[in-house]
């Protein structure tokens, strides 16, 4: 659906965080870069499984009690 604006520009769009489109019926729409939406879709899916978010959480514990270990990424 094309809007007829373009408040950031073509290419300027990775420069806006957020835009924000009120329209005239009331509801709004809010813009935000393919990367970005990508971003919230992948957080969304993280943190819609209750498994990864405890392994998630006792890491965060573990690294807090000093049980993290050093590794060398390019050892990966």
């Amino acid at each position: 659906m094309y809007l007829g604006i373009m408040p950031c520009g073509i290419d300027g769009i990775d420069d806006c965080d957020t835009v924000l489109i009120n329209r005239s019926n009331g509801t709004g729409v809010v813009m935000i870069s393919l990367e970005e939406y990508n971003s919230l879709k992948e957080t969304e899916y993280i943190m819609s499984s209750e498994q990864t978010m405890n392994d998630i959480r006792k890491g965060e514990e573990d690294l807090k009690a000093g049980r993290g270990i050093e590794v060398n990424l390019d050892e990966l």
